[in-house]
């Protein structure tokens, strides 16, 4: 069976699928799939199992909108079920893998199919965040945040994104005029550049964590 037959055959099993089970079932054998021809670098397979996989999150998220939620009791802080709400830890789903997919489902179907061939037009790897990208503006506060954060970095840099020095030019002026050092001041400014190199290696690794994570998503 070549990759088209069992790209057709995939599509039609997830048009009759109809339980949130189902489709789960054909989102996991898609990645599954989809590992394994990454690992032995057939591309094409590589694209049809990922767009197979997007497909099914979709289709799942859709299901997943449908079906009857969880309630807190009022006062009690206790969840309430209804007799035929089921909890996402028996179906196997995570809250941010429904939150992502009803997102997915959240989109028109004409723009979900335009940014799908778009991303897999570019070459470049179709993944679920790559997706929800495309297909979510991203906010005015989010993109001012991060010329911000770049904005305040840059002068931290031993040379400024401008090309400039800045705070290590004052570093070395004050390595330079050791003999006139303030020893209180000095062993200040010792202890607050550790803290702040232990803080930023800190948040370093937590943000290439979250980068990580973003691309296997």
């Amino acid at each position: 069976m070549n990759c088209l037959t069992k790209y057709d055959a995939a599509r039609a099993a997830l048009e009759k699928a109809h339980t949130v089970d189902e489709v789960k079932d054909i989102r996991d054998k898609a990645e599954a799939l989809r590992v394994y021809a990454k690992q032995a670098a057939d591309v094409d397979m590589q694209n049809w199992a990922a767009e197979i996989r997007i497909r099914a999150e979709r289709r799942a998220g859709v299901l997943l909108k449908e079906m009857p939620k969880q309630h807190g009791a009022r006062g009690a802080g206790k969840k309430v079920e209804s007799p035929r709400a089921t909890p996402l830890s028996e179906l196997g789903i995570t809250k941010t893998q429904s939150s992502k997919w009803q997102r997915l489902a959240d989109a028109p179907v004409s723009e979900f199919e335009s940014k799908l061939r778009g991303i897999m037009g570019t070459g470049k790897e179709l993944t679920t965040t790559a997706m929800l990208k495309a297909i979510t503006p991203v906010k005015e506060t989010e993109i001012d945040c991060l010329d911000e954060l770049l904005k305040r970095l840059s002068p931290l840099l031993p040379v400024g994104a401008d090309g400039q020095p800045r705070l290590a030019e004052l570093i070395e002026q004050a390595k330079a005029e050791y003999r006139h050092l303030d020893l209180t001041k000095s062993r200040a400014v010792v202890n607050m550049l550790d803290e702040i190199s232990k803080h930023f290696a800190a948040s370093a690794r937590a943000v290439e964590n979250r980068i990580q994570v973003a691309r296997v998503a």
